[in-house]
This record gives structure tokens, sequence and C-alpha cells, in this order.
């Protein structure tokens, strides 16, 4: 049965999560450079997020392929974490691949896999396959610093000293999460938190229908694959039932186990998308959604709409990644000439979601197509 309310709560109270002040050593490494990579968007969001207060240069790829060519044509990267499992090229076969490139760089690079399958024979089989360590999901804080307190140069470190303040209490009761629980490994940082609840909803929305869809295929690899990557995702943000549940069907779906599976995946579908729809509940997502569509938004000109792209664009071009996407903010917020409407919302697109890496191509590829227009032109 669907789990309703994981949580223990006392005469319908709302969980409230609150860190008390204090000191705590802690280090900054604004020059080292850290990969990560993931074909989920949340695992994406949440590693982001945790790793934040290190401020670190971060960039992040979508599955193998995307790593490799960032590898080769980005400066050089001083640790990776990378996802075991993944639709096309696994995480085990990306580092090969990583290893064949050649030279002492490649040959040494750190890589840490992220990996929700923690078990004995699987942590021999990355020792064995030359990864540095890994770290189990849902992520662990102390883990994660760890391998950075490990991994990265000390020339890089910043000793400093973190004053832990606490933030504004959360109070978010939502049904199958357990957010008390969640928040702590946050660290009380509720607003990221909210962010990756937030990712969760909208990447959700895309993943079910594609769930189902491999069903009916009979493509039980690539059901495999996602329902592994949103056990990882749900137990991230505190949904324990609907993370077991996609367990179940992973581990079906490897067995290529049919009844297995039919037995329990109508049961699971429906937490998935009940889940979904109370996350958007609870964060007024779908409201908000419907507001913006109703606000008339004020219109700016070509010009104006150019100036903000041109500063994403050089926002991205320094690792200024936070900058660039507050700034996609913005110009979200208005109404713009049709002729740059749709190129727009698709670098706005890209930047909610952290591809930073697709914005950055997708401005270069804009500005190669204006040059040679303009060489036509001449």
């Amino acid at each position: 049965l669907y789990c309703v309310n994981l949580m223990e709560a006392v005469n319908g109270e709302l969980y409230s999560c609150q860190r008390e002040a204090g000191h705590k050593e802690a280090f900054a490494a604004p020059g080292a450079r850290v990969l990560l990579v993931d074909d989920n968007a949340v695992n994406l969001k949440v590693a982001a997020g945790l790793l934040e207060p290190y401020q670190l240069q971060i960039d992040t790829a979508a599955g193998g392929e995307e790593c490799l060519k960032l590898l080769k044509e980005r400066p050089k990267y001083h640790l990776v974490f990378l996802d075991h499992r993944m639709p096309g090229m696994n995480g085990v076969e990306t580092l090969r691949q990583i290893r064949k490139l050649g030279g002492r760089y490649y040959e040494e690079l750190p890589v840490i896999a992220f990996t929700a399958n923690a078990l004995k024979e699987t942590k021999e089989m990355f020792r064995q396959e030359g990864f540095q360590g890994f770290i189990s999901k849902p992520v662990d804080v102390g883990e994660l610093e760890e391998k950075l307190s490990q991994y990265i140069p000390e020339e890089l470190k910043v000793r400093t000293i973190a004053e832990d303040t606490p933030e504004q209490e959360l109070k978010l009761l939502i049904d199958g999460i357990d957010t008390e629980t969640a928040l702590k490994q946050w660290k009380g940082k509720t607003k990221r938190y909210i962010e990756v609840l937030e990712v969760f909803y909208q990447d959700g929305k895309n993943k079910l229908p594609r769930l189902k869809e491999y069903m009916n295929q009979k493509d039980y690899q690539s059901y495999r694959i996602e329902a592994h990557a949103l056990k990882g995702a749900a137990g991230g943000i505190g949904a324990t039932c609907l993370s077991a549940m996609a367990k179940e069907q992973e581990e079906a779906a490897g067995e290529k186990d049919t009844k297995r599976l039919k037995a329990s995946q109508a049961v699971f579908w429906d937490a998935y998308e009940r889940q979904i729809k109370e996350i958007g509940a609870a964060l007024g997502i779908e409201e908000k959604e419907e507001k913006k569509k109703e606000e008339e938004l004020e219109a700016i000109g070509f010009e104006e709409a150019e100036r903000y792209v041109k500063r994403i664009q050089n926002f991205l071009e320094v690792y200024e990644d936070e900058e660039a996407k507050a700034l996609a903010f913005e110009l979200s917020k208005y109404q713009l000439p049709y002729y740059i409407e749709g190129f727009a919302a698709n670098l706005i697109d890209k930047l909610s979601w952290l591809d930073y890496n697709g914005a950055k191509i997708l401005l270069e590829n804009r500005r190669r197509a204006t040059n040679e227009e303009n060489i036509i032109h001449r």
C-alpha cells in the first residue's frame, strides 16, 4: 500500500528543524574544479547543493559521453564524482574510457563512484576497476567531506571558521516524506532542500510516463536504470517508502521477473504520481505556475534581452554559474520579442536544471550562427 505518511506526526503538528548556533572548523577551495556526473537531475541538484559550502568550481554532466567531452575540453579537474548506473555508458565503462585517454592526468585523476548498492562485492568491484572510492546514496555529508578533504590538494584549501547560524524553521508536512530526517542531511539548509523538492517534482512529471513506456515496450534494462535512479533520488529527499518501492522494481526488472513486476508496479506508479502531487501541493508549485500564466508580463525590447543574454554568457565563461542562473531567473519575468523567446526559454530551462555546460554550448552555437550570418550579409 502507498505509504500515506512515514513521519511521526503528533496531533497534526508540522515538522520543524532548527540547528543550534555554534562554530566548527571548515575549509573552502574556490580554486578547485569538480565534475559531477549523473543522469538524474535530482541527484545532480542534491550533490551540487551539498558541495555549495566549499565554494568549488562545479561542472555537471548528464552521462558518460558528456563527461568524457568535458574532461577533454575543459581545464583540468581535481576530482570527479561519477554515478555508477546510467543509461548508455555506465560509470564503470566511463572510467575505463577516462583511463584510456592517455597521459598522467587521466591515469591519476581521482574518480569517486556514486552508488545505491554499497554491498561488499560492489565495493571490491569499484576498487578493482580503479575508482578511488565510493559514496553511498542518499549522499551523506560526512562521506562527501571526507573525499573532498582527501583528494582536493592542500594548497587549494582555505581554512575557515564556519558559523552555524540557525535558518528559518521549516514548517512543512508532506505525505510520504520524512522532512525532519532529510533536513539533517542538509544541515538544516531549508532553501536548498526545497529547491531539490522542486526539481524532484519537475523531473517526476517527465520520468513517470517514461517508466510506463519502458514497461509497455518490455525494455527491462531501461526500466531498471530509471527505477535505480529514482531509488536514490527519493531517498535523498526523505521519501523512504517510494525509494523502497523503486528498489523492488529495480530488482525485479534486473531479473526480468514479469510476475513480480506486475504484482507491484501499479501500486508503485500510483505512489510515484501521488508523491509528485503531494510535493506540488505542499510547495504551491501548481498554483504558482497557474498564477504566472495569468500575470501580464512586462515586455522588453530585443536590445535589452540581448544584454541579459550577453551578461549570462559572460558569467558562464568565468564559471560564475549562480550569477548566471539568477540573471536567467530575472529574464524569465519579462515578455520577450518572439524572435528571441524560444532561444531564451531554452537557455533559462538549462540553467534552472543546472545544465551549465548545455547552456554554454547553446550560447556558443548561437554566437557561431550569428557570426556566419554576418559574414554572409557582408
